[in-house]
């Protein structure tokens, strides 16, 4: 059993949050394909002797494991699950983040910061395009002075901005929008405490 899978699990059971058995199902085989992939591309590398593709595949794979470790700790079961999902709901989007939160539950703000997350990506679905792959990066780091929760969304590829530049500016009320040349960065700040 993947642990931190496991832990997902649990911390949905814990936190009472309702999903389907074929849910469930869902996410365990997303789980178990990208693992199996991961053995394969090691496999591979293996047997044609290229050791250090395989070490800097390990390397990679265990600070994956080391941020889903601190992405399970953040004990806010639904925005932990929005994550662990993104790539199945988000078809031509691909995740990676990066957690810059350590003892700090924010199960006190997990509907704020899923609902937000959702708006912004929202956006993003809005004005890209179906044939695109997009790379996004999530941010969450937290703030000391005054205690908060800063969400930094970084998408790259090319997007469709000629007929929203209106929504831009309705969003920028809610979060910013930052364009830097084939890349779209955002952020919201969620108080905390």
């Amino acid at each position: 059993m993947n642990f931190p899978l496991f832990s997902a699990i649990m911390l949905i059971a814990m936190g009472g949050i309702i999903m389907e058995e074929k849910d469930v199902v869902e996410v365990l085989q997303y789980y178990r394909h990208d693992i199996m992939n991961d053995l394969q591309i090691i496999s591979g590398y293996l047997s044609m002797g290229k050791l250090e593709k395989v070490e800097k595949k390990f390397e990679e794979l265990f600070s994956f494991y080391e941020q889903e470790r601190k992405l399970m700790h953040l004990k806010a079961p639904k925005f932990i699950l929005w994550l662990i999902r993104f790539n199945n709901l988000y078809n031509n989007f691909r995740l990676t983040y990066n957690i810059q939160v350590e003892n700090t539950q924010l199960s006190m703000i997990d509907d704020i910061l899923i609902k937000q997350s959702k708006k912004v990506m929202d956006f993003y679905t809005s004005i890209s395009n179906l044939s695109t792959l997009y790379e996004v990066n999530i941010d969450l780091i937290k703030r000391k002075k005054p205690s908060q929760i800063e969400v930094n969304f970084s998408i790259d590829g090319h997007f469709k901005l000629k007929h929203n530049a209106a929504i831009i500016s309705d969003l920028e009320k809610e979060f910013d929008v930052y364009k830097r040349e084939n890349r779209l960065e955002s952020s919201f700040l969620i108080p905390i405490d």
